[in-house]
C-alpha cells in the first residue's frame, strides 16, 4: 500500500490570467510521512506548501499553485512531491496553463 495519496489536483489546468489551484495529499500509512514539495518555474509558483513537510498518520497537506503568465500560449510543467513513501518516493502532478 502506498503511503501518500493525492486527494485532489492531479491535473491543474488554467486558462485565465492569474489563477490559484490546490493540490491536496495525505498520509495513508501508520507512520510519519516526510518529504519535499519542489518549486515551480514561472509562470507558475507554489505560494503555499513548498519545501519540506512532515505529516502524521492520516494527516493532510495542501499545496497552492498560482499561474500568472506574461505571454500567451501553453505552459506545461510538473510539480514534484518527493517523500519517504517506499512505493512512490516521487509523485508528479501535471500543471498546465494557457493564456489566451
Amino acid at each position: 500500500m502506498s503511503l501518500m495519496k493525492i486527494l485532489s489536483g492531479t491535473k491543474i489546468r488554467a486558462t485565465a490570467s492569474t489563477v490559484r489551484k490546490a493540490v491536496k495529499f495525505s498520509d495513508q500509512g501508520k507512520g510519519t510521512l516526510t518529504g519535499t514539495v519542489e518549486p515551480l518555474a514561472a509562470p507558475f509558483s507554489v505560494v503555499n506548501g513548498s519545501g519540506p513537510f512532515s505529516l502524521p498518520p492520516k494527516g493532510k497537506s495542501t499545496v497552492t499553485v498560482t499561474f500568472d503568465p506574461a505571454l500567451t500560449g501553453p505552459n506545461p510543467q510538473t510539480l514534484l512531491i518527493d517523500s519517504s513513501d517506499p512505493k512512490n518516493p516521487s509523485v508528479s502532478v501535471l500543471v498546465t496553463g494557457v493564456k489566451k
